[in-house]
């Protein structure tokens, strides 16, 4: 799994879109496993999210996917540091989609980004 998560973050964006539901779901994988920096799937993430054209797409399938590798990386009790850049990643994706429907997911980020302050 941590090679198949350095040819991830190998790829350029173009190749990583070009699967990106099953590179998702192997990024998932790589954050539930405890083997694996949590830095390294959050990397792959931010590659994805601000390199890619995949937030103007507004897919629904795909944005779900993205959410669930961060909901997972969440679930791992991630560091202070790996935290914030989650939230700031978060934060960018919201700003990308610009959809009205986030707001409540937002909502979460601030909150969730609150209790890692308080736990920090």
């Amino acid at each position: 799994l941590s090679q198949v998560c350095q040819w991830l973050l190998s790829l350029d964006v173009s190749a990583l879109c070009a699967q990106m539901l099953n590179h998702l779901f192997l990024l998932e994988t790589a954050a539930k496993s405890m083997l694996i920096k949590q830095q390294i799937p959050l990397q792959i993430l931010h590659k994805i999210i601000l390199e890619s054209d995949v937030c103007q797409q507004g897919q629904w399938s795909t944005g779900n996917a993205l959410l669930k590798v961060c909901y997972t990386l969440m679930q791992t009790k991630p560091d202070a540091s790996v935290s914030k850049n989650l939230v700031n990643l978060l934060v960018e994706y919201l700003k990308a989609t610009k959809k009205s429907i986030f707001v409540t997911g937002q909502n979460f980020i601030v909150r969730y980004y609150s209790v890692c302050q308080v736990k920090s």
